[in-house]
């Protein structure tokens, strides 16, 4: 019986339905790299549009949940494989246009799960997107002007904490540098 806490009985009722779910999300959802579009026709699964979902990690982030209660292979490749082609590809990528939002939920995709696949591509290119990011924020402050600038930095935050590792001082001392 695969691992749960809670509800095995559920679990093995929802298992057949989630997996063909997941499967067909995978099958017909995503490019050649493993990023998803951002819509898809559900009846004939074909691409509405070449966008990318800039929220590609987020679905992944549930895929891969399902991997580490099952231990299904496909689906821990399927959230490693996006990792290995960002760098490569999609530097400066228009995500949600030039919205600083679409790069911050991409990077956040990208860290989130980097945390738990450490792919060094990964790690590259979010060193890099980052910039690109910050580089949106106006010489006044303001990256936007809107409620998304949050994203920025909440994104902001958890690179910060990424590279700090949860690193910090205490107590604060103004002439720690």
């Amino acid at each position: 019986m695969p691992r749960t806490r809670t509800g095995a009985e559920k679990k093995t009722a929802y298992r057949k339905p989630l997996y063909q779910m997941i499967d067909h999300v995978l099958e017909v959802g995503r490019n050649e790299h493993g990023l998803f579009f951002d819509n898809i026709d559900p009846i004939t699964g074909k691409p509405l549009t070449t966008r990318l979902a800039d929220t590609w990690g987020y679905t992944l982030n549930g895929i891969y949940t399902v991997w580490l209660l099952d231990h299904h292979q496909p689906y821990r490749e399927a959230c490693i494989k996006p990792l290995k082609f960002l760098a490569a590809h999609y530097r400066n990528y228009p995500w949600e246009g030039q919205s600083q939002d679409g790069y911050a939920d991409s990077i956040e995709s990208a860290i989130d799960l980097y945390n738990v696949e450490p792919v060094a591509d990964a790690a590259a290119w979010i060193e890099s997107e980052i910039r690109v990011m910050w580089a949106k924020q106006q010489p006044d402050g303001v990256i936007e002007g809107w409620h998304g600038d949050g994203n920025f930095a909440r994104t902001s935050l958890m690179y910060a904490l990424w590279k700090s590792q949860g690193a910090c001082v205490r107590p604060w001392r103004n002439d720690v540098i």
